[in-house]
């Protein structure tokens, strides 16, 4: 299923809140409004011959693009969007490189760090939108 067959999905369980303010508080000068996603799942993308990892989840740089652009439309560039969990697979490893005697034991911060390095190499695309979303008017970007 692509991307964009979901994108009514993702913008029914996003969660636009206009700002206002709470009780006994005045409103905030600029409404902001907040979006919610979360388990996108980026693993590591492709192998060196261009097939899609068995284990990734995401491949629909394109359409995730056009969903950010569209949450940055003209007149709607004051958006926090929260990235709620699961942004990156680190669970699910693509090489044995966690492995260690003592099964109960996890990655090391080094092994762990090295896979997020691929991770964010194999999305680059979507790491550079999600920049660009960041860089426009006065949306931010939480990673949770």
């Amino acid at each position: 299923m692509r991307l964009y067959s979901l994108l009514p999905i993702l913008l029914a369980i996003a969660v636009l809140i206009p700002g206002s303010g709470l009780a006994g508080q005045s409103p905030q000068q600029d409404p902001r409004q907040v979006v919610v996603i979360s388990d996108l799942h980026m693993g590591n993308g492709r192998d060196a011959a261009g097939n899609w990892h068995p284990q990734e989840d995401f491949r629909w740089a394109p359409e995730f693009e056009l969903f950010l652009d569209a949450l940055s439309a003209p007149g709607n560039s004051a958006t926090d969007l929260i990235l709620n969990g699961d942004t990156f697979e680190l669970l699910q490893p693509t090489s044995a490189d966690c492995t260690y005697e003592d099964p109960s034991l996890g990655c090391s911060e080094t092994a762990l760090l090295a896979r997020l390095d691929l991770i964010l190499a194999a999305h680059d695309r979507e790491i550079a939108a999600l920049g660009k979303f960041a860089r426009t008017g006065t949306n931010r970007v939480v990673l949770v």
